[in-house]
């Protein structure tokens, strides 16, 4: 049996616009690989985010130093590898299929009568979101593919979240 000790980090971040942050960070060598390795958890109203990194390199003893080093991206793809980074812009969805429907007219893809149908039905979009059949005649059979999007509440809170733990890295170091 191989029992190895090491210690882990707590920091507590308190900061305007969000809840309290726990982060707990373990930092140790790798003898196998003959460079740093470490994992950080982070806590925040009942959420938490893990990541690990197992080759961290030889000039890099600490996950603190680390993550300050490595971008926000890389960071919440590590923290959640699922995360999407964009959703459909439910907001921007009925003008941009008016000016889809208008571009495809002058395209001459679409007769006059069938623009003008469209044109009409596309003010429902904001209710009929999940209208498949209009989506469809509207940016053709690929639609979910050109919907317009704009970055996911979900990374944008995460985003914060992790651009605080950094700039806590760096005040504590």
């Amino acid at each position: 049996m191989d029992i190895k000790k090491s210690q882990v980090n707590q920091l507590t971040i308190k900061t305007d616009g969000l809840d309290p942050i726990k982060v707990f960070t373990e930092s140790f060598y790798h003898d196998l690989f003959d460079n740093y390795a470490g994992c950080m958890t982070i806590v925040c109203f009942n959420k938490a985010w893990t990541a690990r990194w197992g080759a961290m390199g030889k000039d890099t003893p600490t996950v603190e130093e680390f993550v300050q080093r490595c971008d926000n991206d890389y960071i919440i793809k590590n923290l959640d590898s699922q995360m999407q980074t964009t959703e459909i812009d439910t907001s921007r969805m009925v003008e941009d299929a008016k000016k889809t429907i208008i571009r495809r007219r002058r395209e001459e893809d679409l007769c006059k009568e069938t623009a003008r149908n469209l044109f009409e039905l596309a003010d429902r979009l904001d209710i009929l979101e999940n209208d498949e059949c209009l989506l469809c005649e509207i940016y053709g059979d690929d639609w979910w593919g050109v919907l317009p999007t704009c970055p996911s509440s979900e990374y944008e809170y995460l985003t914060k979240i992790t651009e605080t733990v950094r700039n806590a890295f760096a005040l504590k170091t």
